[in-house]
């Protein structure tokens, strides 16, 4: 029992189910802080048969953090700016009803100077098949390289750039998504982070691989820093470091962006539709209230 709630492992890696809680009601600081320990001990936390109106979702969400708004407006819901809509889906029209699930490794808000901490992400519409999301623990994996290349990565940068990431992406001319608008770029000048981060809660050292925006390690050559971070990508990406969610309607996943890496899964768009609420929640550590 940790709190008011029971905590059941997903894997032997990572990942807990939170049972006995419902976080669309009302939860005291006691239960909150035994919750933010749990999270960070397990690095995802999922709550299965949830209720979650955008009003609840945010207002979790925000015990946990300052909310952060998603610079494309266009996916987000005009009444709750924080909720974000993921889904890979569009409309009559043709027009995507949300951001498409990113099909690679990474960790939300690399782009950014100070990185989130978690990301809630509800399950809205689920569809009978795939569209499952890949986590991987970056602790674990870190753990578990040798010293050698510890030794070696321990001080190493990584210069992040959202622009960049964007247009590989999605290629102008070639994705129906819209391309970022000036005002959009302004907001994202390139950032550098380290290799190797320390957990603002935990202390605990993590990979903070390259993901949707890494674009080299500073001080290594192309090649050099293009072989690196591929070879620990796949080491950390290992099945043994990874736990697979299959969603379920009314799911909800609280992961740590500290500690772990996701990927997004294919679905057929046309055989169903995955319709998705995410809110970004800041680091308190790197943006104190």
């Amino acid at each position: 029992m940790a709190g008011n709630f029971h905590l059941v492992p997903l894997s032997d890696v990572l990942g807990a189910e939170v049972r006995g809680l419902d976080i669309a009601e009302d939860l005291d600081d006691r239960t909150i802080k035994a919750l933010e320990e749990a999270w960070a001990e397990h690095e995802i936390l999922l709550f299965r048969n949830l209720e979650l109106s955008p009003e609840k979702q945010v207002k979790f969400s925000a015990r946990l953090g300052n909310l952060s708004s998603h610079t494309q407006a266009d996916y987000a819901i005009p009444e709750y700016p924080e909720i974000f809509i993921v889904s890979s889906n569009v409309d009559k029209n043709g027009t995507p009803i949300g951001a498409t699930p990113a099909r690679m490794w990474h960790s939300d808000g690399q782009y950014t100077a100070t990185p989130p901490a978690g990301t809630l992400l509800y399950g809205v519409d689920i569809p009978d098949e795939g569209g499952d999301t890949l986590f991987a623990s970056m602790i674990a994996s870190y753990d578990a390289l040798n010293i050698e290349m510890k030794e070696k990565i321990e001080d190493l940068q990584v210069l992040h750039s959202r622009i960049q990431s964007y247009v590989k992406l999605h290629p102008p001319g070639k994705d129906v998504r819209k391309q970022l608008t000036e005002e959009e770029k302004s907001s994202f000048p390139d950032v550098v982070h380290p290799l190797v981060r320390h957990h603002t809660y935990s202390g605990k050292k993590a990979l903070y691989l390259r993901g949707n925006a890494g674009q080299h390690i500073i001080g290594l050559d192309e090649k050099e820093s293009d072989d690196l971070l591929d070879t620990l990508t796949v080491f950390a990406t290992q099945d043994r470091f990874v736990y697979r969610h299959q969603w379920r309607k009314g799911d909800a996943i609280l992961w740590d962006n500290r500690s772990v890496s996701h990927m997004g899964t294919s679905y057929d768009t046309a055989k169903g539709r995955r319709y998705m609420h995410r809110t970004t929640i800041q680091d308190r550590a790197l943006n104190p209230a």
